[in-house]
């Protein structure tokens, strides 16, 4: 899973020590992140498969945005 962090702290454990938003919204962002690092994750996991069906089924696909998908995903998976 996507793991970031945040001067040596993890999400949660930054916004615990450091934020003062009140608590409950700070949850809802760190919920929110968790939920995008999994997106990414799941990304990273279909985006050789996609990759392999688009170039077998080019008809089937729009070539753009599948190759913009995967230079985010990319970008993403590297700075993660």
């Amino acid at each position: 899973m996507l793991r970031i962090l945040i001067s040596g702290l993890t999400p949660r454990e930054h916004f615990r020590l450091h934020a003062t938003l009140p608590a409950n919204i700070i949850e809802q962002i760190l919920d929110q992140l968790d939920d995008l690092g999994k997106l990414l994750d799941v990304s990273c996991e279909i985006a050789p498969d996609l990759e392999h069906h688009v170039f077998r089924n080019r008809e089937d696909f729009d070539l753009q945005s599948v190759s913009n998908f995967q230079r985010i995903v990319r970008s993403l998976h590297e700075h993660a």
